[in-house]
């Protein structure tokens, strides 16, 4: 076994084909392909001089047969390539490796205070990695939760094996509350990108507080543009007498699976909870389907759809046992301030 490291932009894109191949042949969700890690390396990451790439390729009789996309951050951190926007990472894997030899082999490799991992699903294959390794400055804990919900083909909600009637009253209430909006799911084969509906509802919730004055910046745009023309994402759009008034940008893994990512509307009450009802009746009147809301227990999301939960974890490597020290006494620190803060603002 043998680790070969990419450091540019360019030896990155020579990637592509090696990539796709290990990609195709596993079930990985759209944040592992090509296009989503090398345009949200191109876009974002690769501005900051800081940033280092550090992709990790294990090689067996000169065969790739696992990618790793990381990078080093300021904090001389190693992580996953785009980890603040990416709902769950994982690294592509074609055969088991030995853990031990290949960890000695990349602290010789990479110089790094510590591996910060987040994001990790518990069937990932970076977590099935490193579960079972007994070394002293590894910790991992729950990170955060995520959710999804799986669809019958049939009429929604009536297709939701465990909705109750309340839940389905709910549902149709809001659906009937904007039914006088035209509804259509946008995508590369038929629909060109609407970049200027786009940018003017993120202006207006940025203008309106909604979001912040960073939210969908023009890296961000990038990213999600070139992902829209190479299939990996559909788009979800109400409008009313030609006026876009609610887009939801929607992750397409398959036919079957869709993950809502990132959501733009107006201030119209429960317009977004509407366009959410469309496009899972449109895509669920035939096929079963998972959809799946992302990570973070966002009260809009699990009440109106009562979506399935499950935890999400990070795992963290520390170089030396002082390193991992501080990091837990400063996270401690960290959590207690916040939970003052929360108290002094209620």
């Amino acid at each position: 076994m043998k680790i070969k490291l990419i450091h540019n932009i360019n030896d990155f894109k020579k990637l592509k084909n090696h990539w796709d191949d290990i990609y195709k042949k596993n079930e990985y969700t759209i944040f592992q392909s090509f296009t989503f890690n090398y345009a949200s390396w191109k876009y974002d990451l690769s501005i900051s001089k800081i940033n280092k790439l550090q992709i990790v390729l294990i090689l067996k009789q000169d065969e790739i047969i696992s990618i790793m996309p990381f990078y080093l951050d300021f904090k001389n951190r190693l992580r996953f390539i785009n980890d603040t926007h990416i709902d769950y990472c994982d690294i592509l894997i074609n055969e088991s490796i030995d853990l031990n030899t290949f960890y000695k082999t990349l602290k010789k490799s990479i110089k790094f205070s510590s591996i910060h991992l987040i994001n990790v699903k518990k069937n990932s294959n970076i977590y099935k990695l490193f579960k079972p390794f007994n070394i002293d400055n590894l910790i991992i804990r729950t990170n955060i939760e995520f959710y999804s919900l799986y669809i019958n083909s049939g009429d929604f909600p009536y297709n939701v094996n465990h909705y109750r009637s309340h839940q389905k009253h709910r549902i149709n209430k809001a659906f009937k509350k904007h039914n006088n909006k035209s509804y259509r799911i946008l995508n590369v084969k038929n629909d060109s990108f609407p970049e200027d509906e786009i940018k003017k509802l993120r202006d207006y919730m940025i203008i309106s507080n909604i979001r912040k004055h960073s939210f969908l910046d023009e890296k961000m745009l990038n990213l999600i543009h070139e992902n829209y023309y190479c299939g990996n994402i559909v788009l979800g759009v109400m409008s009313y007498l030609g006026e876009t008034k609610c887009i939801n940008i929607i992750l397409q893994n398959n036919q079957n699976k869709y993950m809502f990512w990132i959501d733009l509307f107006n201030f119209e009450q429960m317009i977004n909870i509407a366009s959410y009802i469309n496009f899972i009746k449109i895509v669920s009147k035939h096929s079963n389907v998972e959809i799946d809301f992302g990570r973070g227990k966002y009260f809009y999301k699990y009440s109106n759809f009562a979506p399935l939960y499950d935890n999400l974890f990070e795992i963290l490597i520390f170089s030396s046992h002082f390193q991992k020290l501080r990091f837990i006494i400063f996270d401690k620190l960290k959590n207690s301030l916040k939970k003052i803060y929360i108290k002094l603002n209620k």
